[in-house]
């Protein structure tokens, strides 16, 4: 009798499925998206032609450099200006320290200028690549549809595609054309960037030292007689130039910063 009811309950745990048993996930099947099939062929190519339309519009802003000659011009003017202050004072090494940090405000305010300029057209060129991706993008979708058309479809489909590879490859042409004047822009800043960057690296050397010297002992004392012997012609006309120098730099600085006096 209890070999019967071992032999039935042994029976139950082989039939009863188990409840924690692991089950196995199908794997779907790596699906393809289908090209469009040859009725779709001229319907596509009359709404390739619109959004060439509005891409044209949109280059057409872009390239627009109106905005730019105003600030651009300025840049110019001013770097032409502390260039030939930088002239008439000499080298950053014979300023005053006043001079040196009224220069190098300057600058400072120049490279800003030059900042705001370089990122509006790097800005640019920057959606200007992005519009030059998507199309790229819509050209490999046009060659792949191009050669998923069987034999018997390419009689018929041919000049559809054919209109379309001349669009999208007068498209391309577009875009080298459209961003010359913008890379040759970026360039012109970036070169009063970097004629500003090196003026502002010469005062940084003066100022640097300058802040060596403080503690230095650079002449004779009161109780030596070297100390008079220093009352010189020489001298007297280092001070007039001197003085001739911090005039021109506060003329400078008060025609170009003159604004500052309404605060």
């Amino acid at each position: 009798m209890k070999r019967i009811l071992f032999s039935l309950l042994l029976s139950l745990i082989l039939i009863v499925p188990n409840g924690h048993a692991e089950e196995t996930v199908p794997v779907a099947s790596e699906l393809k998206v289908a090209l469009p099939g040859m009725a779709e062929v001229m319907p596509r190519l009359a709404r390739l032609a619109e959004e060439k339309t509005l891409l044209d519009t949109r280059l057409g802003v872009l390239t627009n450099l109106a905005a730019f000659q105003a600030p651009l011009g300025e840049l110019r003017n001013r770097n032409a200006e502390l260039q030939r202050l930088s002239d008439r004072l000499g080298t950053p090494q014979e300023w005053s320290v006043d001079q040196l940090v009224q220069v190098r405000a300057l600058l400072d305010n120049q490279k800003a200028a030059a900042s705001r300029l370089l990122g509006d057209v790097s800005g640019r060129l920057e959606e200007l690549d992005t519009l030059h991706r998507d199309w790229l993008e819509r050209q490999a979708f046009w060659e792949a549809w191009q050669n998923s058309v069987t034999p018997g479809q390419r009689q018929i489909t041919r000049q559809g595609f054919s209109d379309a590879r001349r669009l999208l490859q007068q498209i391309e042409q577009q875009f080298i054309e459209v961003s010359r004047p913008l890379v040759a822009l970026q360039s012109e800043v970036t070169e009063l960037q970097t004629a500003l960057n090196a003026q502002t690296g010469l005062i940084e050397e003066a100022l640097a030292a300058r802040r060596g010297q403080v503690f230095q002992k650079t002449g004779p004392s009161f109780l030596n007689s070297d100390f008079y012997r220093q009352f010189n012609p020489q001298l007297w006309t280092f001070f007039l130039g001197s003085l001739k120098r911090l005039g021109e730099m506060d003329a400078f600085f008060w025609h170009t910063q003159g604004w500052l006096a309404v605060l």
